[in-house]
């Protein structure tokens, strides 16, 4: 899971299973920071062209996001991609 904004108080950043995202003011670029094991990762994206990363305007509006979002989110995009395909489809009840 990915986290908009870091609140040490709620998250444990040595766990390893948790990446946050930083985004500066302007939105043009977003840091990720993530325990390996042994230290932390840093890496740094910022959008060509003048573009800007689509991120929360308000407290109200942090949530944990999943890969498919985060890679959305590193395009530029919205998280919520009303058309996309459902991450995962059951097909309990198909018959081929």
């Amino acid at each position: 899971m990915a986290h908009f904004f870091l609140d040490i108080r709620k998250l444990d950043p040595y766990s390893g299973t948790t990446l946050f995202l930083f985004c500066n003011k302007r939105h043009t670029v977003i840091k990720a920071l993530r325990w390996d094991g042994n230290g932390f990762l840093l890496a740094t994206k910022q959008l060509a062209n003048d573009m800007k990363f689509q991120w929360p305007k308000t407290q109200g509006e942090l949530r944990d996001i999943n890969i498919r979002q985060m890679q959305w989110l590193l395009e530029g995009l919205q998280i919520d991609q009303k058309k996309a395909h459902p991450q995962t489809v059951d097909t309990t009840s198909t018959v081929f």
